[in-house]
């Protein structure tokens, strides 16, 4: 072997050792990052989530389909160790996250916009992770106290990971709101709810428990609508039927017929109110005063056919009374029981929550 054959292959071999070298460090730094994804994938202690939510604006509230579109804002915010002596990064891809889904969407989100921020306080670092949403989002309506309803509106945000990784709390030192006020129908409270909720993996064998939380607001029902087109429409109704006793009592069909006719509008306008609900299998305000209404009236039918019989038209005038005094009493009973019912309402939305069991500043 020559001299030239022989620097050929030392060559060779160079190329070859520094190719291994390139590889090894290559695999020993991948390794590095993926044990650095694992230990920041997943930490050794239960991460407190604080979360801020913004109602910006609720765009319409269908009792009927029973679901809410509203813009809204919500930041979720955690503490991040790495950050705390490292400036902030361009991607946050590489950092712990966790994992949060809306569970009760309706519909594919018509806008939703995601960023992230890093907040230092008190020397510590925080990653915040900001949503601008855009959507339909189911929620149950109670409707036992229609038209003079109040509506809990919320968002519940889930978690991927398990129960012994994550813990929501509110955010105390970011004030959660609503902004408009007065939307179409609806009166909107300042007051947001927080309650922490749990949901499971039915379609798994384990069934492991995912942590969320539910931020939620109250709407109440601006009833006046209801009243004047309404309400107001079955008082008048009702109260005409006092005045088929103008009607001689020796006419029962002239009575009869009147009665009948003012029944039937009574049932059609009653109709008319409960294709614009929900099917409920529970009786509502509305219905309560449509029962006794009809009752009422099914008394003063009751009593024309009967008066001919009797031959007592003094008593006949005197039922008149009767029935007008019945009339005001049970409007008036009616009244007391939607004042008081929207009395402890508004005071409960008053009361505010100063407690904050569960919070804790890491």
């Amino acid at each position: 072997m020559n001299r030239n054959q022989i620097d050929k292959l030392t060559a060779a071999i160079k190329t070859l050792e520094e190719t291994l070298a390139a590889k090894t460090h290559a695999t020993e730094l991948y390794t590095e990052l993926d044990e650095r994804h694992k230990v920041d994938d997943k930490r050794n202690e239960r991460v407190y989530i604080d979360v801020q939510l913004v109602l910006l604006k609720l765009i319409e509230l269908d009792t009927l389909k029973e679901n809410f579109t509203a813009s809204v804002f919500f930041a979720l915010k955690w503490r991040e160790p790495l950050l705390d002596t490292a400036e902030d990064p361009l991607t946050f891809d590489d950092f712990w996250n966790p994992k949060i889904l809306i569970d009760n969407n309706a519909l594919n989100y018509s806008k939703e916009i995601i960023w992230y921020e890093v907040k230092r306080e008190d020397g510590k670092a925080f990653i915040v992770e900001n949503h601008r949403v855009e959507g339909t989002f189911l929620g149950k309506v109670n409707l036992t106290a229609f038209p003079f309803d109040t509506q809990k509106l919320g968002i519940s945000l889930i978690s991927e990971r398990s129960e012994n990784e994550v813990f929501f709390v509110e955010d105390c030192r970011n004030i959660s709101i609503t902004y408009e006020k007065c939307v179409a129908e609806w009166y909107l409270h300042d007051r947001i709810d927080f309650e922490t909720i749990t949901s499971s993996e039915e379609f798994k064998q384990t069934k492991n428990k995912r942590p969320g939380i539910k931020v939620s607001c109250r709407v109440t029902r601006k009833p006046w609508s209801f009243l004047c087109n309404v309400i107001l429409i079955m008082a008048l109704i009702v109260a005409l039927s006092l005045i088929t006793f103008a009607v001689q009592p020796h006419q029962l069909h002239g009575r009869l017929q009147l009665t009948m006719i003012l029944m039937l509008m009574l049932v059609a306008l009653k109709f008319t109110v409960r294709n614009r609900l929900p099917r409920i299998s529970y009786i509502t305000y509305l219905d309560v005063y449509f029962m006794i209404s009809f009752i009422y009236m099914a008394f003063v039918c009751v009593w024309h056919a009967i008066v001919e019989n009797l031959n007592d038209y003094k008593a006949d005038q005197a039922l008149v009374t009767v029935f007008a005094c019945i009339f005001i009493v049970y409007h008036v009973i009616f009244g007391v029981i939607i004042i008081q019912s929207q009395g402890k309402n508004m005071s409960c939305f008053v009361m505010k929550n100063t407690s904050r069991a569960g919070y804790r500043i890491v």
